[in-house]
């Protein structure tokens, strides 16, 4: 049984190495449980060949230096234990799977592995502070979520003391980010969101408001979280405040709005935020009121950007983020046209995992 086995017309993203009928076996079926495309290989050589992003290597098949952007888990069977963890350390290898004790999460991680990722996170930052990134990264996801956006909001900033304040949602049950704190490895999509908060029909992850839940931070946490929470929605929207430094989570954005007042000594500050989120790419969201002189595009023009939207001065806006009516205050029609212009600058699709 050493032919490679593929599923007629499909290209397979996972490729199992082994030459024992009994691993394959196991493998197989966990596979078929997950409804991924597997292609079971006898050699190294003939799995590199296949290109696949992620192997499964038996824990008795030699293997060569691969390259750096393959995945690796060691796979091997009841009573191979202490063998597969060896084999793994040695190997650099992210996972070790000992069948068939690990087979349900093993399944779990393969479904993850072959869905496409079609979710985006839209990170929403402040070229000064004061410019009301909290308020906009709600109003989006919310207006999102209204036209049928499968979405998330995420709060990026912990010491802000959690979008929770702002849309007065304390009390709200499901899980916050101190209680993810000790997560390592692969979340389930669907799982995670269905533990979130869910405020208007979007999910939220908040930070906590007690300064107590804070030292639980953990950087760790936040790849397997973002990434399990792009597999699951359309579009996710984080709050990134003023902070553009190496410690944000920008880095984990695939696009991100840059807020900048519409003043002639923000252009500079905008053109140092643009250089700070490189490589990223970057839109601008101009809010008003505008200086004389100047309008949104020439702004986004003298900063070598390209405009996302233009929010015009609310006066009652901020009595609303005062008393947690935002989401209530943001159905206005004038602002309500403002955030739809945003959201199709970013074209997001509707066709994330379920």
């Amino acid at each position: 049984m050493n032919a490679t086995w593929v599923p007629e017309n499909l290209t397979p993203t996972i490729v199992l190495i082994s030459t024992a009928e009994s691993v394959r076996d196991e493998v197989s079926r966990v596979a078929a449980a997950a409804g991924a495309t597997l292609a079971a290989v006898g050699s190294a050589a003939e799995g590199i060949a296949l290109g696949a992003a992620l192997l499964l290597v038996d824990v008795d098949v030699p293997l060569p230096r691969l390259p750096g952007n393959t995945e690796i888990i060691v796979v091997g069977l009841h009573g191979q234990q202490s063998q597969v963890w060896e084999r793994a350390a040695a190997l650099s290898a992210q996972r070790a799977a000992v069948l068939p004790s690990a087979a349900v999460w093993l399944a779990d991680y393969l479904s993850q592995a072959s869905a496409p990722v079609t979710g985006r996170i839209i990170g929403v930052a402040g070229a000064t502070g004061g410019c009301g990134t909290t308020t906009l990264s709600s109003l989006l996801a919310h207006s999102a979520a209204a036209d049928g956006l499968s979405t998330c909001l995420i709060d990026g900033v912990p010491l802000d003391g959690g979008i929770d304040g702002l849309l007065a949602v304390h009390d709200v049950q499901g899980i916050r980010w101190p209680d993810l704190a000790d997560v390592k490895g692969t979340l389930n999509p669907r799982q995670l969101l269905e533990a979130l908060p869910t405020i208007s029909g979007m999910s939220v992850l908040s930070w906590s408001a007690r300064a107590a839940d804070l030292s639980s931070q953990d950087a760790f946490m936040a790849p397997g979280v973002l990434d399990a929470v792009r597999a699951g929605v359309d579009l996710a929207v984080m709050d990134l405040g003023k902070d553009h430094g190496p410690d944000s989570l920008a880095e984990f954005c695939d696009t991100i709005l840059v807020m900048l007042p519409a003043r002639r000594r923000a252009v500079d500050i905008g053109r140092n935020v643009l250089r700070c989120l490189e490589p990223i790419p970057v839109s601008l969201v101009i809010r008003g009121p505008v200086a004389d002189g100047l309008d949104p595009q020439t702004i986004a023009d003298l900063v070598g950007a390209p405009l996302a939207g233009y929010i015009p001065h609310q006066r009652g806006l901020p009595r609303a983020e005062e008393n947690g009516t935002v989401l209530e205050y943001g159905r206005r029609r004038r602002l309500q046209r403002a955030l739809g212009s945003i959201i199709a600058h970013l074209n997001v699709s509707t066709a994330s995992a379920s």
